[in-house]
């Protein structure tokens, strides 16, 4: 329902990116030429400004199953899905522990769609990896179930989806010493001594 309400939020705000839909900065030039000309079993790879674009690529690949004229259009639906997916997960009652009032947790992830205040960041492709990295951040202090915390396959669910964030929006790496705190947390209290008991 969050997620749904944040999503027409993004729209209210930018409705031009649905229906007036246009390439934005590398979402053209970049993500939909690479597509185009090399597909993406050769454009993942492809590194851009330094980093590599996991989902914007994997979007334009989707993309590319329709008219080209749709591109535009879908490049920012998926965008604006991904913005309010990654704005709502606060919602989720998994963060009670958190704040534990769930409209005020609703709240919170209101404001956060409204606080971005440049409209070209919002509802493109190209600038989606700042939601990501705040979907990122979110979702690293998610409390595990313990009977998932010892599954091979949820493990590997995470990893995977961690690596294509990260190789999506670098700026998650400075995470990287709290997904070490998270995942290994009986090995730095062992090794930093009494402190951190």
């Amino acid at each position: 329902m969050v997620v749904a309400f944040v999503f027409l939020l993004q729209v209210g705000r930018r409705p031009d990116a649905l229906f007036n839909p246009q390439f934005w900065a590398e979402d053209g030039y970049v993500f939909f030429k690479d597509q185009l000309l090399l597909g993406l079993s050769h454009s993942l790879l492809l590194e851009y400004a330094g980093y590599l674009h996991f989902v914007p690529r994997m979007v334009a690949a989707f993309a590319s199953w329709f008219p080209v004229a749709r591109a535009p259009f879908l490049y920012n639906l998926a965008a604006t899905a991904i913005e309010a997916l990654a704005l709502s997960l606060f919602a989720l009652p998994a963060y009670r522990y958190v704040m534990r009032p769930d409209y005020l947790r609703v709240a919170v992830c209101i404001v956060a769609a409204c606080v971005f205040s440049a409209p070209e960041v919002i509802s493109n492709l190209t600038d989606a990896q700042w939601f990501l990295a705040l979907g990122a951040l979110v979702l690293l202090f998610y409390p595990v179930p313990e009977r998932l915390a010892g599954s091979l396959r949820f493990q590997f669910l995470t990893g995977g989806i961690g690596l294509v964030v990260v190789c999506t929006s670098p700026q998650t790496l400075i995470l990287l010493p709290f997904v070490l705190w998270k995942l290994y947390p009986f090995a730095w209290r062992r090794s930093a001594g009494p402190l951190l008991v």
